[in-house]
């Protein structure tokens, strides 16, 4: 096994353990993540959590996002990846449309 395969395994299963500490709102869909370098050239991880759009519109609060970065960060220091998770949010409107490509990148039905 190859240490980036290695590594990816480890991700998949740090986002797996972070998405049980998910709250049920708002609902994450899916997310999907890629290894980065950050502009500091410190290796990293970029997290794109998919959001299930809110009822009657509009957009969600910080004070409703930071649970859900809280608990992809708090997992990451307590595993054993070694980079940085920098995690954005979209929601799922956003991403519908003929460019979607379906099968590009790592990630997961949460």
């Amino acid at each position: 096994m190859h240490a980036a395969d290695a590594e990816s395994q480890l991700v998949n299963s740090t986002l797996e353990e972070a998405r049980r500490r998910f709250p049920p709102a708002p609902q994450v869909e899916r997310y999907d993540w890629r290894f980065h370098v950050d502009s500091t050239g410190e290796d990293s991880v970029l997290v794109t959590v998919i959001l299930k759009d809110p009822p009657g519109g509009g957009l969600y609060g910080w004070s409703e996002l930071a649970p859900i970065r809280n608990a992809i960060v708090e997992t990451f220091q307590q595993s054993a990846v070694r980079r940085w998770p920098y995690i954005q949010f979209s929601l799922e409107s956003e991403l519908k449309g003929p460019e979607e490509d379906e099968d590009s990148g790592h990630g997961a039905d949460a």
